[in-house]
Protein backbone atom coordinates (compact mmCIF):
# COMPACT_ATOMS: atom_id res chain seq x y z
CA UNK A 1 0.00 0.00 0.00
CA UNK A 2 1.19 3.53 -0.58
CA UNK A 3 2.24 6.16 1.98
CA UNK A 4 -1.03 8.13 1.79
CA UNK A 5 -3.03 5.01 2.60
CA UNK A 6 -0.66 4.10 5.45
CA UNK A 7 -0.85 7.64 6.88
CA UNK A 8 -4.65 7.55 6.74
CA UNK A 9 -4.73 4.16 8.48
CA UNK A 10 -2.29 5.46 11.11
CA UNK A 11 -4.49 8.52 11.73
CA UNK A 12 -7.57 6.26 11.93
CA UNK A 13 -5.81 3.99 14.41
CA UNK A 14 -4.83 6.98 16.60
CA UNK A 15 -8.35 8.43 16.50
CA UNK A 16 -9.88 5.04 17.35
CA UNK A 17 -7.56 4.83 20.37
CA UNK A 18 -8.65 8.33 21.44
CA UNK A 19 -12.34 7.40 21.15
CA UNK A 20 -11.82 4.23 23.19
CA UNK A 21 -9.92 6.16 25.85
CA UNK A 22 -12.64 8.86 26.05
CA UNK A 23 -15.55 6.47 26.56
CA UNK A 24 -15.11 5.85 30.33
CA UNK A 25 -14.98 9.59 31.09
CA UNK A 26 -17.97 10.24 28.87
CA UNK A 27 -19.89 7.46 30.62
CA UNK A 28 -19.03 8.84 34.05
CA UNK A 29 -20.06 12.38 33.07
CA UNK A 30 -23.31 11.44 31.33
CA UNK A 31 -24.80 8.49 33.20
CA UNK A 32 -26.58 9.58 36.36
CA UNK A 33 -28.20 6.31 37.40
CA UNK A 34 -26.18 4.37 39.95
CA UNK A 35 -27.51 1.12 38.48
CA UNK A 36 -25.74 1.76 35.16
CA UNK A 37 -22.13 0.92 35.98
CA UNK A 38 -19.64 1.14 33.10
CA UNK A 39 -18.15 -2.21 34.19
CA UNK A 40 -21.49 -4.05 34.25
CA UNK A 41 -22.25 -7.09 32.16
CA UNK A 42 -24.04 -5.61 29.16
CA UNK A 43 -26.31 -8.63 28.70
CA UNK A 44 -28.60 -7.55 31.53
CA UNK A 45 -29.40 -4.33 29.66
CA UNK A 46 -29.99 -5.86 26.23
CA UNK A 47 -33.74 -6.34 26.87
CA UNK A 48 -34.28 -2.66 27.63
CA UNK A 49 -31.98 -1.80 24.74
CA UNK A 50 -34.30 -3.75 22.45
CA UNK A 51 -37.36 -1.92 23.76
CA UNK A 52 -35.75 1.48 23.22
CA UNK A 53 -34.85 0.57 19.65
CA UNK A 54 -31.09 0.93 19.86
CA UNK A 55 -29.75 -0.19 16.49
CA UNK A 56 -26.93 -2.70 16.52
CA UNK A 57 -23.70 -2.14 14.69
CA UNK A 58 -22.52 -4.85 12.32
CA UNK A 59 -20.02 -7.32 13.69
CA UNK A 60 -16.48 -6.91 12.51
CA UNK A 61 -15.62 -10.24 10.96
CA UNK A 62 -11.95 -11.03 11.27
CA UNK A 63 -10.52 -12.17 9.08
CA UNK A 64 -13.02 -10.99 6.54
CA UNK A 65 -12.87 -11.66 2.85
CA UNK A 66 -11.15 -8.31 2.25
CA UNK A 67 -9.70 -5.22 3.86
CA UNK A 68 -12.36 -3.10 2.15
CA UNK A 69 -15.17 -5.27 3.56
CA UNK A 70 -13.86 -4.90 7.11
CA UNK A 71 -13.37 -1.15 6.67
CA UNK A 72 -16.96 -0.91 5.41
CA UNK A 73 -18.15 -2.79 8.51
CA UNK A 74 -16.17 -0.41 10.71
CA UNK A 75 -17.61 2.62 8.93
CA UNK A 76 -21.16 1.28 9.26
CA UNK A 77 -20.70 0.46 12.93
CA UNK A 78 -19.21 3.83 13.79
CA UNK A 79 -22.08 5.56 11.99
CA UNK A 80 -24.64 3.56 14.00
CA UNK A 81 -22.99 4.50 17.31
CA UNK A 82 -22.61 8.12 16.24
CA UNK A 83 -26.29 8.27 15.28
CA UNK A 84 -27.42 7.03 18.70
CA UNK A 85 -25.12 9.44 20.53
CA UNK A 86 -26.38 12.34 18.40
CA UNK A 87 -29.96 11.39 19.26
CA UNK A 88 -29.37 11.26 23.02
CA UNK A 89 -26.85 14.11 23.38
CA UNK A 90 -29.29 16.88 24.26
CA UNK A 91 -31.14 14.74 26.81
CA UNK A 92 -28.00 14.09 28.89
CA UNK A 93 -26.63 16.06 31.83
CA UNK A 94 -23.22 16.55 30.15
CA UNK A 95 -23.88 17.01 26.44
CA UNK A 96 -20.44 18.62 26.05
CA UNK A 97 -18.68 15.32 26.74
CA UNK A 98 -20.79 13.58 24.13
CA UNK A 99 -20.23 16.45 21.69
CA UNK A 100 -16.46 16.00 22.11
CA UNK A 101 -16.74 12.26 21.54
CA UNK A 102 -18.92 12.89 18.48
CA UNK A 103 -16.30 15.26 17.04
CA UNK A 104 -13.66 12.54 17.38
CA UNK A 105 -16.03 10.01 15.79
CA UNK A 106 -16.66 12.40 12.89
CA UNK A 107 -12.91 12.83 12.34
CA UNK A 108 -12.52 9.06 12.45
CA UNK A 109 -15.33 8.58 9.93
CA UNK A 110 -13.60 10.98 7.55
CA UNK A 111 -10.39 8.94 7.80
CA UNK A 112 -12.15 5.60 7.29
CA UNK A 113 -13.93 7.08 4.26
CA UNK A 114 -10.52 8.12 2.87
CA UNK A 115 -9.19 4.59 3.27
CA UNK A 116 -12.19 3.26 1.35
CA UNK A 117 -11.57 5.85 -1.38
CA UNK A 118 -7.96 4.67 -1.68
CA UNK A 119 -9.34 1.19 -2.24
CA UNK A 120 -11.95 2.49 -4.75
CA UNK A 121 -14.86 1.30 -2.59
CA UNK A 122 -18.17 3.09 -2.20
CA UNK A 123 -19.00 3.73 1.47
CA UNK A 124 -22.09 2.00 2.87
CA UNK A 125 -25.37 3.89 3.19
CA UNK A 126 -25.86 6.14 6.25
CA UNK A 127 -28.32 4.82 8.85
CA UNK A 128 -31.62 6.63 9.40
CA UNK A 129 -31.85 9.18 12.22
CA UNK A 130 -33.34 8.01 15.50
CA UNK A 131 -36.37 9.56 17.14
CA UNK A 132 -36.15 9.23 20.90
CA UNK A 133 -38.78 11.81 21.86
CA UNK A 134 -41.06 9.16 23.41
CA UNK A 135 -38.38 7.66 25.66
CA UNK A 136 -38.21 8.35 29.37
CA UNK A 137 -35.09 9.89 30.87
CA UNK A 138 -34.17 6.50 32.33
CA UNK A 139 -34.53 4.83 28.92
CA UNK A 140 -32.26 7.51 27.44
CA UNK A 141 -29.74 6.76 30.20
CA UNK A 142 -29.90 3.03 29.40
CA UNK A 143 -29.61 3.75 25.69
CA UNK A 144 -26.51 5.86 26.31
CA UNK A 145 -25.00 3.28 28.66
CA UNK A 146 -25.51 0.42 26.21
CA UNK A 147 -24.26 2.46 23.26
CA UNK A 148 -21.08 3.52 25.03
CA UNK A 149 -20.42 -0.07 26.14
CA UNK A 150 -21.04 -1.37 22.63
CA UNK A 151 -18.86 1.37 21.13
CA UNK A 152 -16.07 0.41 23.54
CA UNK A 153 -16.21 -3.24 22.42
CA UNK A 154 -16.64 -2.37 18.75
CA UNK A 155 -13.83 0.19 18.95
CA UNK A 156 -11.44 -2.35 20.42
CA UNK A 157 -12.08 -4.72 17.50
CA UNK A 158 -11.66 -1.87 14.99
CA UNK A 159 -8.49 -0.75 16.76
CA UNK A 160 -6.96 -4.23 16.47
CA UNK A 161 -7.86 -4.43 12.79
CA UNK A 162 -6.45 -0.97 12.00
CA UNK A 163 -3.28 -1.81 13.89
CA UNK A 164 -2.87 -4.93 11.75
CA UNK A 165 -2.87 -2.75 8.62
CA UNK A 166 0.03 -0.61 9.79
CA UNK A 167 3.34 -1.45 8.13
CA UNK A 168 5.13 -1.51 11.49
CA UNK A 169 2.48 -3.04 13.74
CA UNK A 170 2.92 -1.07 17.02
Amino acid sequence: MDDDFNNTVDTSWSLMKKVIDDIPGTHEACIESMTLDANDDLSKWEYIAGITGIPSAPNITLPSTSVSETLSQILSGLRVHKGVLEAVRDRLSSPGRVKSLLADLEDLLVQINKTLQYLNVQPPVEPAALNISQLTDYQVQVMTHVTLARLQRFGQEAFRFLRSLLPNDP
